[in-house]
């Protein structure tokens, strides 16, 4: 196309300077020649605006690729971003769960701390009808010891004495756990017994409280 501009350019200015020169030599097709000559012209414009056309697609095509490039780069440096603050936010999500976690395990191992503690201080808050109330390191089971004279009562007072000592654990129990999960039994059981460790009575297997002698 833009060869053909050039030809129709050249023809055109060649044919303009013929027609002219002729028309000055022949007066009498003066008119014939002053048709030709703007003909000419015109040839030669339709080859300037050849030449034009042919321009734009050419600058266009060369842009089009540097685009789609600035674009696939600009896609391209979009992902790497969005895919690093994920794996940060992932890192951040475990360290946040994991310092959850570690606080939680230390508040519990206070709690059961706490718990035992308070067991210690059962005997002077009885006047002594516990005589000893501990977390059995074997077992689990928080272990509570009547008084001697507990044997010396009728078997609906001893249960009667048994069943409160059992609630009062429960109730202390309840306001310290949760407690570690290797120390649940502690949650669970209670078992309650003599001096001679004859047991009394003790927390069932569905959770409530058991009389020994009630068979």
């Amino acid at each position: 196309m833009k060869i053909l501009g050039w030809i129709f350019i050249v023809l055109g200015i060649l044919l303009a300077i013929g027609y002219w020169n002729q028309r000055k030599e022949e007066p009498n097709k003066k008119k014939a020649y002053l048709a030709a000559f703007i003909a000419s012209i015109v040839m030669a414009l339709v080859g300037v605006m050849l030449i034009r056309v042919n321009s734009i697609p050419s600058s266009n095509s060369d842009s089009a690729p540097k685009t789609a490039k600035t674009t696939k780069t600009a896609k391209t440096s979009q992902s790497s971003s969005s895919r690093k603050p994920s794996g940060d936010s992932n890192d951040l999500g475990k360290k946040e769960k994991q310092e959850v976690d570690k606080k939680k395990a230390a508040n519990e191992r206070q709690n059961f701390a706490s718990y035992k503690r308070a067991l210690t201080q059962l005997p002077a808050k009885t006047k002594h009808v516990v005589t000893s109330a501990k977390v059995d390191p074997t077992s689990g089971e928080t272990v509570v010891v009547l008084y001697d004279d507990a044997l010396s009562l009728s078997t609906n007072e001893l249960k009667n004495l048994a069943k409160t000592t059992w609630i009062t654990i429960s109730n202390m129990r309840d306001s310290y756990t949760p407690f570690p999960d290797n120390d649940s039994s502690s949650e669970l059981y209670t078992t309650i017994e003599d001096s001679a460790g004859n047991k009394i009575a003790h927390t069932s297997l569905l959770g409530n409280f058991k009389f020994d002698s009630d068979n």
